[in-house]
């Protein structure tokens, strides 16, 4: 055997196991609660839990972990008179969260969207994501075309499978950080701040273009906003469109910003959805972020919270 022909067998050997080994780890972690995602499922649990409890109509606040840091949806409880519940919880889900807490959206209620630029983009098979769907959505694996379920199963690391697939059988210790449940209050709040990331380290955070050079928003994501909020407006839901907090070099927008900007106010009037406020009006200094530039702490919670309350007060 030439050394070429030898090397070609044992790509190939290697190329044979993954395709067959890779699909077994998959199987054997399916729907075992990995320790890893354990936190982001806790935080979904907590919200619906609230939701739940609330029997009258409420203010639902769905987007990414800017929310989660960046509003204080108890003080807007009390000062707007409606029972408010933060939905916020990872950038990683995207507008899967329009899934996860339909059946906790009732009629009569407000659906808030200040949607992080990731919710006008293709859906993405991050490991976050996946790792999280795996162990306590499941169900939403199967209800994937053939394509995607491809793509979503091949975008897993195998090293991640074997841990996963490892805890069916020996499940790992409970490990809390600061980003674990037990922080997060009743409305779905998060409470902790401590550690604070030094101003001079979160200045690689700073950005000076928010949607990073693209002004247009995805047929893929057109289509499933424009599915929720027609289901919105089947079962009587209102439904306000506005802007997520940013840290931000200045606190003006750039010529590729403003055209984002002005591609989604487009979007949302085309669908009846009001637009509360200017993207321009969210954008805030370094000094209003904890630990990245879509992570407020409290003074910015502060900040974005008044101006959120200002915002829907009209519509109150």
């Amino acid at each position: 055997m030439t050394q070429k022909s030898f090397l070609a067998t044992c790509l190939l050997s290697c190329l044979a196991v993954f395709v067959i080994v890779h699909p077994l780890l998959f199987a054997t972690a399916w729907g075992v609660p990995n320790e890893r995602e354990r936190y982001l499922a806790e935080w979904v649990e907590i919200k619906k839990h609230y939701a739940g409890t609330v029997n009258r109509p409420k203010l639902n606040i769905i987007t990414a972990s800017s929310a989660l840091f960046g509003i204080d949806a108890a003080r807007m409880e009390r000062t707007l008179n409606i029972p408010v519940v933060n939905m916020g919880t990872h950038g990683t889900l995207g507008r899967q969260e329009f899934k996860i807490y339909r059946d906790n959206i009732k009629a009569g209620d407000i659906v808030l969207l200040p949607l992080e630029p990731v919710f006008y983009k293709d859906g993405s098979f991050g490991n976050e994501y996946t790792a999280y769907i795996l162990g306590y959505k499941p169900e939403y694996f199967q209800e994937l075309d053939l394509w995607k379920k491809i793509r979503f199963v091949y975008s897993m690391y195998s090293w991640d499978l074997l841990g996963f697939a490892r805890e069916r059988f020996l499940p790992k210790d409970k490990h809390e950080t600061g980003y674990s449940s037990q922080h997060l209050d009743k409305n779905g709040d998060m409470t902790y701040y401590q550690n604070q990331r030094p101003l001079n380290n979160l200045s690689h955070d700073l950005r000076s273009d928010v949607y990073e050079h693209d002004v247009n928003i995805s047929d893929e994501a057109k289509a499933e906003l424009h599915e929720f909020v027609a289901w919105c407006n089947n079962n009587n839901i209102k439904v306000y469109a506005t802007w997520s907090p940013m840290m931000y070099k200045d606190r003006s927008l750039t010529d590729g910003d403003k055209a984002a900007v002005a591609t989604i106010r487009s979007f949302w009037e085309g669908e009846n959805v009001p637009v509360l406020g200017e993207q321009a009006e969210t954008l805030y200094p370094i000094e209003f972020f904890y630990d990245g530039f879509a992570h407020m702490n409290e003074l910015g919670k502060e900040h974005y919270t008044d101006w959120l309350i200002a915002q829907l007060k009209p519509y109150m």
